[in-house]
């Protein structure tokens, strides 16, 4: 029957369970358990436990290994670039998003993403910029914007209130 599942979809769903739960050590010794079958969702799972661990490193070649099979995909370039900027690779970060935007010039994530990446580097021009197309796209940017750390050092602008 068509209906069962394989030890590997179960342990692939637990990893997704417990990675919604923010359990990511759960989720990595779930995706341990699998033998075989480490496709781009295998490395996409680990790539987000292990990030969430704060193993940057891994979490990296893991989100590369992913992008092999989909490059320019949206949450796997956001989640690489947050990693390499963690590394101190500000630069790849970069080229991360940039690499996602020439495949989704029509993201609004994306958008806010590099918004949130020229912050963190001191470009107010591009941050507010990226961060204004984004807000065009949909308002709630707005308020996740307020609420974000990365924004921090632009939040006394008078150009960052007025968005």
């Amino acid at each position: 029957m068509g209906l069962r599942k394989t030890d590997t979809q179960r342990r692939i769903e637990a990893a997704e369970g417990y990675l919604m739960l923010g359990m990511a050590r759960q989720a990595i010794d779930e995706l341990n358990r699998v033998s075989g079958g480490r496709d781009r969702h295998w490395h996409a799972l680990r790539a987000e436990a292990q990030s969430m661990q704060g193993e940057f490193a891994a979490a990296v070649e893991h989100y590369r290994a992913a992008l092999k099979a989909d490059p320019g995909d949206v949450p796997l370039s956001v989640g690489l670039a947050r990693c390499l900027v963690r590394l101190g690779m500000t630069d790849a970060g970069l080229q991360a998003l940039e690499a996602a935007y020439d495949a989704h010039p029509d993201d609004p994530e994306l958008y806010y993403e590099l918004a949130r990446h020229h912050a963190l580097g001191g470009d107010k021009v591009l941050a507010l910029s990226w961060l204004g197309r984004a807000i065009r796209q949909s308002q709630d940017y707005r308020q996740r914007a307020a609420d974000d750390v990365e924004f921090q050092q632009l939040r006394r602008d008078p150009d960052f209130e007025f968005l």
